[in-house]
């Protein structure tokens, strides 16, 4: 998610504060670009290190209760279903 989101949501109820940031000259500021008030750079700093971590855009996650029943399944199902077995068991490896 961008900084325009989490300027959204920081900025919103219940939580309403300022987004205001000191300028990008580093020459008129300590911190440029920093937001001024340190609570919502701490929270701008979590943001960033949660997206770091989070599902990438595009996938999702799925309980591996839910991968071992569909591959239950394709065992005694039609043949095509060998295929995404095979994607399965080897995505859960960590295989490409």
């Amino acid at each position: 998610m961008s900084r325009e989101a989490f300027e959204e949501w920081i900025s919103a109820p219940p939580y309403e504060l300022s987004i205001a940031k000191y300028p990008d000259d580093p020459s008129k500021a300590a911190w440029p670009k920093c937001y001024r008030d340190i609570s919502v750079q701490i929270a701008w700093d979590a943001w960033q290190a949660a997206q770091a971590e989070a599902v990438p855009e595009g996938h999702v996650v799925v309980p591996r209760l839910a991968v071992s029943e569909v591959l239950r399944i394709s065992e005694r199902q039609h043949p095509a279903w060998e295929e995404v077995r095979t994607a399965l068991l080897s995505a859960a490896k960590g295989e490409q």
